[in-house]
C-alpha cells in the first residue's frame, strides 16, 4: 500500500459547503486527494476540529456528504503566498460514498495537475486531538476504547473490523438503532481512529453495547492496518503490513 499515491493532491475547483458547529459556509475546493479535500477560505476553523463537508462533484452531478477533521491550515498572511484555507481529512465514509469519491479522485488524477501544495491531508502520527471528545452532529455518543497493547489493537482488527461487529464494555444504555462513534486510541502514540457504528443491543451482564460497524470495506481496513503499524515507513513510502497473516486470538 502506498501512502504517496493516497496523499497526492490534485488541483480542481468546485463548490462545497463546510459546517463547523452551527455555522455553514459555501466555499470552493482548491485540490483533492484520496484522504480528503482542501477548501479555500480566509477564515479557516482551527486545527483538529470536527466538521461536515457537502461536495457537489463536477463529474456525474453527484453530491456527497462526509464527516472529517481539520488537519492542515494555511493562514491568509502566510509567508509563502500559499492559497489560504483548510485541509479536511475524511472519516468513516460509507461504502457508496467512499467508492464514488475514489472514482472521482482517479478521474482527477488522470486529467488535472498536481497541486503545488502537497502537505498530506491526514492527521500526523502522534497527534492527539482534544476536540475528539466532541460529538459528531448526527451521533448521540462517543465510545472510547483504549487498547493496552499493540496485540490488543490487532485483535480489534481480526475480531471486530473483519466481522463488521463489536462489543464495547460501557455503562451507557442506548436504544437499538442509535448512531455512535467508536474512538480507538493507539496504545503507542495515542493517535485516534474513528469508526462509525450503530447499536444493535444493550447487555447488562456484562454491561456493554453490541454494535454494527458502518462503512467497513477493504480500503477502510487498510487504513486501520496503517493505523495499527503507526505509519512506519520503509523504502520511501511503502507500509510494512503482516498483521493480516496472523491468526486471530481466541476470546
Amino acid at each position: 500500500m502506498s501512502n504517496g499515491r493516497r496523499d497526492a493532491r490534485y488541483s480542481i475547483r468546485f463548490p462545497c459547503q463546510l459546517t463547523h458547529g452551527k455555522k455553514t459556509v459555501s466555499l470552493l475546493t482548491e485540490d483533492v486527494s484520496e484522504r480528503g479535500v482542501f477548501l479555500c477560505t480566509d477564515s479557516p476553523p482551527p486545527l483538529l476540529q470536527l466538521v461536515q463537508v457537502k461536495l457537489v462533484l463536477p463529474i456525474g452531478d453527484r453530491a456527497l456528504k462526509a464527516h472529517g477533521m481539520t488537519v492542515h491550515v494555511v493562514e491568509r498572511d502566510n509567508a509563502q503566498a500559499r492559497t489560504p484555507g483548510i485541509g479536511v481529512q475524511f472519516y468513516a465514509l460509507d461504502a457508496d460514498t467512499r467508492g464514488a469519491w475514489l472514482d472521482f479522485v482517479r478521474h482527477v488524477e488522470e486529467n488535472y495537475p498536481r497541486s503545488p501544495d502537497q502537505a498530506p491531508l491526514r492527521l500526523y502520527r502522534g497527534a492527539t486531538p482534544a476536540p475528539m471528545s466532541r460529538r459528531f452532529e448526527k451521533h448521540t455518543a462517543v465510545l472510547r476504547i483504549q487498547p493496552a497493547t499493540l496485540e490488543d489493537l490487532e485483535e480489534i482488527y481480526t475480531r471486530d473490523l473483519c466481522t463488521g461487529s463489536m462489543f464495547v464494555s460501557h455503562e451507557l444504555v442506548l436504544a437499538a438503532g442509535t448512531n455512535v462513534v467508536v474512538h480507538i486510541a493507539h496504545p503507542g502514540n495515542g493517535q485516534p481512529f474513528l469508526v462509525e457504528a450503530k447499536v444493535t443491543s444493550t447487555s447488562s451482564n456484562p454491561p456493554g453495547l453490541a454494535l454494527e460497524l458502518v462503512g467497513i470495506d477493504r480500503a477502510f481496513r487498510e487504513d486501520f492496518l496503517d493505523f495499527v503499524r503507526g505509519g512506519v515507513l520503509i523504502d520511501d513510502d511503502e507500509i510494512v503490513d503482516d498483521s493480516a497473516d496472523r491468526p486471530s486470538r481466541a476470546d
